[in-house]
């Protein structure tokens, strides 16, 4: 029984030390909310005072302008004085009348506000003013200063009535002395009167400020008591925390998978952890024994005036360049911050980097192909026309003087059709390093496209220029032996023109030097061809002037074909799409492709005279065929830059409309970036109306330029239709895939449809439609046919699918 006994006091006096334990805790915290309640309703019943002694000023200062105004009118009579006074009593009427507001049972929050506005109260203290009013009656002083006011209620109103009886007496044509001299009389007993009760409400207030005041004091001394042992006790508890969390910051700083770093403000490293060691190729305690100047590039360290590290502009985070330990550079996205010292401790900075350099290789990669050609790695036609431009543009050199070279394989359509593709390409490639190894340094070479190629040769006049090209055609004659196949000896065209000071127009020289190799090709082929400015007026009028008679007769004789290519719709392989294309029948019976006579009628700004013709024949030939039509989903057409360039030209289009409404929602407006380029009002004034209208627009060759993502922005279209120079070696290069990859996702974000051009091999469709292109079109899977062919069919020509 005893140890029982022993073990029941045992186990009371446990939980008697736990509630002794418990019980500080509970009041501390306990007093602590109290206090904290009690210290804001002082300060809410401090506000509210304060505000109404604020308040009080105005009325008191209001009651003595209204006395002292009233007296001036009792001897001048005059009314704006009485006017004066009846604005100085509408203070303490304002504030008379948002009290009897406050009153009653539901509050008039209309009439407090204005009562309080007139009584010229801060907006953002009438809320307290009303708090402190209905609740503040039993807090000390306050109810006697609230009974002192109402007690003012009675001469307010008697001042007020005083004023309309001093009007009645002055509105006589003689004015009673006496009366106003008795006037004058109750007018100062009331303003004693007035004066000893304002004095008495602002002694009453000014006590309760002051009560306020020391229970504010001995809370505040309270608090402060409260937050001291409070702060004792959590300082222990944080520096326990704090011990704890910097093993853990220790461990995730080391084990991070992004580049950690610490500098001091001289910029040495402190501290760094392995992925930054791994990013710089550094070991971790060679790292530690460097600088910011020996790991990052020199060109991105920003320093002020005095030679010093300049932290306020490293501090913005952003992608600089940094030096690797074997001599190479890394481009990382760095980021950095001050940390706040500790207690003797400096000041440091804390950088994270990730390496993002291959982000920037494939930007750089992007870039590459962008400017050049993907077969040849030369330059392309946009990168050719940019060094031109740069090359003649102010301020020039009075010593310019260059040779621009076009070069045009002779026969080469003849050397794909004999031994193919393939063979053809490698020829190209051979013919452009055989030309590469003969150019001086200086020099360059592009690829214009096909078998047409540009040569510069810089600081040289015609007669040089003929003498290194007379060597290079030597070179270009020798017999190249293909793998498995017959040699084939190259001939080749070259025409010259020369680059002096005063040029000023890239077009005009690549014309002229196109025209220069015209020239040779018609003089026999195979030979170089210099030409001045005479020759070349005389050439170019001659083989435009011949193209232009020919195309006009052929309109004239209705011998300007038009051609179909079919358009493959991937989810719905049964619609019928298809793109027109123009063609020429020759006198000969030939029928000629387009890059054979459009050209010459661009360079003479006939454009629009093709393009009103086919757009008359295809609207006749549509509306002749109904079933056809009924069958068609969409019919695209191109149209050149000149005719979205002229006004009128949308006028013919909107008439054509009308003529033939039913054809609208059947047709696509091809327009390419060269029209977007060449002015950018007019191409948006049209693809808006036409859109307008219900015709489709797409967007051709998109891509092709820096700029085409730019142009989404500008106008909305229908179809987006990639360039093919992406679609054609998509199975074949990652950057091209990458590039219709995020055509076809842009296209897919704005809900336009996406057509790739160009398309070579059933082969590539599948991963077309899986990187979201939605259409194809090319030679592969369906050859240009006459329209006819598909007008007249007994039924729609299928997709292939």
């Amino acid at each position: 029984m005893a140890q029982m006994a022993g073990g029941t006091g045992g186990r009371q006096t446990m939980h008697l030390m736990r509630g002794w334990l418990t019980l500080p805790l509970a009041l501390l915290i306990g007093m602590a909310i109290s206090m904290a309640v009690l210290s804001a309703l002082m300060i809410e019943i401090q506000s509210g005072a304060t505000a109404w002694i604020v308040g009080q000023s105005h009325w008191s200062n209001a009651q003595q302008e209204s006395v002292y105004w009233l007296e001036r009118y009792l001897g001048s009579g005059d009314p704006a004085d009485l006017q004066a006074a009846c604005r100085a009593l509408e203070v303490p009427l304002g504030d008379r009348a948002a009290r009897e507001a406050v009153e009653q049972p539901v509050i008039d929050w209309s009439a407090v506000h204005a009562g309080l506005a007139a009584g010229r109260n801060a907006p953002e203290d009438m809320p307290q003013m009303v708090r402190l009013y209905r609740y503040g009656h039993v807090f000390p002083y306050l109810g006697d200063a609230i009974a002192m006011w109402k007690h003012t209620d009675a001469d307010l109103l008697q001042l007020s009535a005083l004023a309309d009886r001093a009007a009645s007496v002055q509105a006589a044509s003689r004015p009673d002395p006496r009366a106003l001299q008795a006037l004058r009389d109750e007018l100062h007993l009331l303003d004693g009167r007035m004066r000893s009760d304002t004095a008495q409400f602002q002694a009453l207030l000014i006590r309760c400020a002051r009560l306020l005041h020391d229970m504010m004091v001995i809370c505040s001394l309270a608090t402060l008591l409260l937050v001291l042992t409070t702060c004792v006790l959590a300082m222990r508890r944080i520096g326990d925390y704090l011990l704890s969390h910097e093993g853990r910051f220790r461990t995730a700083f080391q084990q991070a998978a992004l580049g950690m770093v610490k500098f001091d403000l001289r910029g040495r490293v402190l501290d760094a952890n392995a992925s930054m060691a791994n990013i710089l190729r550094y070991r971790p305690e060679e790292l530690q024994a460097c600088t910011l100047a020996e790991v990052m590039h020199p060109d991105d360290i920003a320093l002020d005036s005095r030679g010093l590290i300049d932290w306020p502009t490293l501090l913005q985070s952003g992608e600089r360049r940094f030096l690797r330990a074997d001599g190479g550079v890394m481009w990382g996205r760095w980021s950095a911050s001050l940390v706040e010292p500790g207690p003797e401790e400096p000041t440091l900075v804390l950088a994270v980097i990730e390496d993002v350099s291959h982000a920037h290789e494939l930007a750089d990669e992007v870039a590459f192909h962008a400017r050049h050609d993907a077969l040849t790695g030369l330059i392309n036609r946009r990168e050719i026309e940019r060094r031109l431009l740069r090359l003649i543009e102010p301020p020039q050199s009075p010593q310019l003087r260059h040779a621009l070279c076009f070069v045009d394989l002779d026969h080469f359509k003849l050397v794909n059709d004999t031994f193919g593709h393939a063979v053809g390409d490698k020829f190209l490639c051979h013919f452009a390093d055989v030309i590469t190894m003969q150019l001086r340094p200086g020099d360059w070479l592009g690829r214009l496209g096909g078998d047409e190629f540009a040569i510069l040769l810089a600081n040289t006049d015609l007669a040089q220029a003929q003498t290194v090209l007379e060597r290079m055609h030597a070179v270009l004659g020798q017999p190249w032996s293909h793998q498995g196949g017959r040699p084939l000896t190259p001939g080749c065209s070259f025409g010259v023109v020369e680059i002096r000071q005063g040029a000023s127009d890239v077009n005009a020289l690549m014309t002229a030097a196109d025209l220069a190799c015209y020239a040779a090709k018609e003089e026999g082929r195979n030979r170089i061809r210099c030409f001045g400015e005479n020759d070349l007026a005389l050439a170019r009028r001659r083989h435009d002037g011949g193209w232009i008679s020919a195309v006009q007769q052929a309109i004239a004789e209705d011998r300007l074909l038009l051609y179909a290519q079919k358009i493959q719709v991937l989810r719905d392989p049964g619609r019928l799409q298809y793109e027109v294309l123009v063609r020429m029948r020759a006198g000969d019976g030939r029928v000629l492709s387009p890059g054979e006579f459009l050209p010459a009628v661009e360079r003479y700004g006939l454009g629009r005279m093709v393009d009103v013709h086919v757009l008359e024949t295809l609207c006749a030939q549509l509306a002749a065929n109904p079933l056809h039509l009924a069958a068609l989903d969409l019919c695209h057409v191109n149209l050149s830059a000149q005719s979205i360039a002229q006004a009128d030209f949308l006028d013919f289009v909107c008439a054509l409309f009308e003529r033939y409404p039913s054809l609208v929602p059947k047709l696509c407006m091809e327009i390419t970036e060269t029209a977007v380029i060449g002015d950018l009002e007019h191409a948006r004034r049209f693809v808006q109306s036409v859109r307008a209208r219900g015709c489709h627009v797409a967007l051709d060759d998109f891509g092709s330029g820096l700029a085409s993502f730019g142009y989404l922005k500008q106008f909305t279209v229908d179809v987006l239709k990639i360039d093919c120079g992406f679609v054609r070696n998509y199975a074949h290069d990652a950057v091209d895939r990458a590039a219709v990859h995020s055509i076809a996702q842009v296209g897919l974000a704005l809900g336009i449809e996406v057509v790739a051009e160009g398309v070579e091999s059933e082969a590539d469709i599948p991963g077309l439609h899986e990187a979201g292109v939605g259409q194809v079109q090319g030679f592969s899977l369906h050859r240009p046919c006459p329209l006819d062919e598909l007008l007249h069919a007994g039924q729609p020509l299928l997709a292939v699918s």
